[in-house]
């Protein structure tokens, strides 16, 4: 298993650590874990020690550095136990998908070099990385065509809610609608 970060946690340098589990009869002594990160082929780490049948083990694999607005997954397997080819492959792979680092202060949505483009890309980072202090939406003047849902958000609170304003201070400038022609039209 992949053990990320627990959620919500900060962007920057992060440490990424799986948990092996020897499924085999005689006790695994060494073998070699490869990874990627977001498709990117990272650095083997290589594993030696004693580890009994049935026994779990954390293994540092390495740290990554996570930004906000981003899905970053992770890709882990199991290679070469005690030397050796595994005969039985199929419980050698874990994978961890779209993981988020969670907000705190001061972002703009919209306009030109916006931190999040939309509404949307705004309330996916929120629903999946959370909150780690108070967090402001200067949304840039404009018309956003959306239909989006905030969900409870992991970490917000009165000490840490979360506000969408007007980055120019006048509401009537910025509009969120959605037209549909269901019952499901709402914003």
């Amino acid at each position: 298993a992949i053990l990320p970060p627990e959620v919500p946690f900060a962007a920057g340098d992060q440490d990424i650590f799986v948990r092996i589990k020897n499924f085999g009869s005689d006790t695994l002594t060494q073998l070699t874990l490869d990874w990627t990160y977001n498709d990117s082929t990272q650095a083997s780490v290589g594993w030696l020690g004693s580890l009994a049948s049935g026994d779990t083990l954390e293994v540092a694999l390495g740290t990554i550095n996570l930004s906000i607005n981003q899905a970053h997954t992770f890709k882990a397997w199991t290679s070469n136990p005690n030397g050796a080819m595994d005969t039985y492959a199929i419980n050698d792979t874990s994978l961890l998908e779209d993981l988020y680092a969670g907000l705190s202060g001061q972002y703009t949505i919209g306009g030109t070099d916006p931190d999040f483009v939309n509404f949307t890309e705004a309330a996916q980072n929120l629903d999946r990385g959370g909150v780690l202090g108070s967090v402001v939406f200067d949304v840039r003047d404009g018309v956003y065509n959306e239909q989006i849902v905030l969900n409870e958000i992991l970490g917000a609170s009165e000490l840490n809610p979360v506000t969408f304003q007007s980055e120019s201070g006048d509401s009537s400038t910025v509009n969120l609608v959605y037209n549909a022609n269901s019952s499901q039209n709402y914003t």
